[in-house]
């Protein structure tokens, strides 16, 4: 049985973008969509959100403090992230706010960015790699097979970065008796209906596979898949609970951290092999080069086919260095350039900070100071 099923990710919720006023408003659901803004929201940009401001009225001989809820609109001037506690500060100047707020605008104020809000943010210009950061924390990087399975069925969905799902489901005729017997006609027949399956779903790039059920049903899978199909079993990402093999644990499946989690590890794998291709052309082929300097002569010659650079890169940097960061991102993105930024607490990360937080894999071979 084939239908579709659209599958709303409870990720980053994207609800508007005008780019000509650049603006974009959204909500962020989790903690590590905090770390997304973290990255994306810089110095002068405009946030707006609701904060609570504390108002001052004098009656007589005394002065009341009361505390309200408004919607303003700051202009960063610094930023702090503390995923203990949730949030994300940002400390700046009040540009815009309700009129009867008087000593608010112009003067310093706090906004605290959390899970569940909606928030405006404002640029004079989104450059692509900040709006690829926001997307891509919205759907998987790459697709997913996601199966969840019982004795009595098995549903199998692939998830693809347009959210949308292809379902099959596949009945199973496993009675209690033999379902104890691990070469029982009815199980192997059933495990072979479920590759047999993916095999009709899969997409034509690279994929992995989440398994998901209750009881031990879905381990009978993985025993199968590691004898009988290792290609596939290579491609298995997670392997873990779900309370039905319906569409319901599908569904329960991508509402929950499982998603996330996956997500995280599979933009691990995708970082690891960025750096390992950057690694490999540093030592074969001078087709890589690493260091602000030789990084900044490559994309001067239009060769950076990559540009790969720290999440922390750019916080460890003065004003001055920031724009010029900027205008020469701006140049590579002009040249049909890729930037990719690397999670500096991650091992590929913590590899490229070791040549300096920046580097780049090049179009051709540059020689002189961009060379390696």
């Amino acid at each position: 049985m084939k239908f579709h099923l659209v599958i709303k990710f409870l990720n980053l919720k994207i609800l508007s973008y005008d780019e000509k006023r650049g603006i974009i408003k959204l909500v962020p659901r989790f903690k590590e969509d905090l770390w997304t803004l973290y990255q994306v929201i810089e110095k002068d940009d405009l946030v707006s959100g609701f904060s609570h401001r504390v108002i001052k009225t004098v009656g007589g001989n005394r002065v009341e403090k009361t505390k309200v809820k408004v919607w303003l609109t700051l202009k960063v001037l610094s930023k702090f992230l503390d995923l203990e506690s949730n949030m994300l500060k940002l400390d700046g100047i009040v540009m815009e706010c309700p009129e009867d707020l008087e000593g608010t605008k112009g003067h310093r104020h706090s906004l605290v960015i959390q899970p569940g809000n909606k928030y405006l943010i404002r640029k004079r210009q989104w450059l692509n790699y900040q709006l690829k950061q926001l997307y891509a924390s919205r759907h998987p990087s790459v697709p997913l097979i996601v199966i969840a399975m019982d004795r009595e069925e098995a549903t199998l969905a692939l998830i693809e970065t347009s959210g949308f799902s292809h379902i099959q489901r596949i009945h199973s005729e496993i009675s209690s008796k033999r379902y104890a017997s691990e070469n029982s006609e009815q199980l192997l027949f059933f495990l072979s209906s479920i590759v047999k399956a993916m095999k009709q779903i899969e997409p034509t790039r690279e994929y992995y596979i989440v398994i998901v059920g209750p009881g031990f049903i879905k381990n009978k899978l993985a025993t199968y898949l590691q004898s009988k199909y290792p290609d596939l079993w290579k491609r298995v990402i997670y392997l873990g609970f779900a309370t039905s093999g319906t569409i319901s644990g599908i569904k329960e499946t991508l509402r929950s951290g499982v998603l996330r989690n996956v997500q995280k590890k599979l933009r691990i794998i995708e970082e690891n092999v960025i750096i390992q291709d950057f690694l490999i052309k540093i030592a074969k082929n001078h087709l890589a080069t690493y260091g602000y300097d030789n990084v900044k002569y490559a994309i001067e010659m239009r060769a950076v086919q990559k540009l790969l650079i720290t999440d922390d890169f750019l916080a460890n940097i003065g004003d001055e260095e920031r724009r010029e960061v900027e205008n020469i991102f701006q140049m590579v993105e002009e040249n049909g350039g890729e930037i990719i930024i690397i999670n500096s607490k991650e091992e590929p990360g913590k590899i490229l900070k070791g040549f300096g937080g920046i580097a780049a894999i090049l179009r051709f071979n540059i020689g002189g100071p961009g060379g390696t």
